[in-house]
């Protein structure tokens, strides 16, 4: 299970003590296949809110594909995401990873 870091002020230094209590509102609380196969373009506030702070695999661009930019796996980091592709038997070198940030909120 994804458990982030927690950074505490501790004296002189930070320390760091894994999250137990918290509930992760990471990919193992939320049901990431419904997000498979669409852009991200086309997610509403909730669901952008949802998967914010989340890695998604989009394929890369080239002029001979022209990739849809749809989200082709969702996790907790790049690595969950390799994984995914792999899962599926897609390369990961033909897709770029990022970050999924908090949407906009006026």
């Amino acid at each position: 299970m994804f458990q982030p870091l927690l950074m505490r002020a501790g004296g002189a230094g930070l320390s760091r003590r894994r999250a137990s209590a918290r509930p992760s509102r990471y990919p193992e609380t939320v049901k990431m296949e419904r997000f498979i196969g669409r852009p991200l373009e086309s997610l509403s506030l909730a669901e952008r809110w949802r998967i914010a702070g989340c890695w998604v695999a989009l394929e890369l661009y080239t002029p001979q594909t022209v990739p849809l930019r749809v989200i082709e796996a969702i996790g907790p980091s790049p690595k969950a995401c390799t994984e995914q592709l792999r899962e599926r038997g897609l390369n990961p070198a033909h897709y770029e990873f990022c970050a999924c940030p908090q949407p906009y909120h006026p």
